[in-house]
């Protein structure tokens, strides 16, 4: 997954830039430039954390219709 599509995606759950950035450890300047395409890279270390919010937020969305059903 690249950096943009993993951004858009952790934003389409309704995370600010700015809690985008605090739980990466960058500024949320960084965060909107990367998603914009205004920076096409960044640090790995940087990279692999968006990459991996993306797909914890991803695995917590397909958990909750579970723990619905089971309610």
């Amino acid at each position: 997954m690249d950096i943009k599509a993993a951004l858009l995606e952790i934003s389409a759950t309704g995370l600010s830039d700015a809690e985008i950035g605090a739980a990466i450890g960058a500024p949320q300047s960084v965060v909107t430039r990367l998603r914009n395409g205004v920076h096409k890279t960044t640090f790995w270390e940087r990279g692999q954390a968006i990459v991996a919010l993306a797909e914890r937020l991803r695995s917590a969305k397909q958990a909750e219709p579970a723990k619905q059903e089971a309610a």
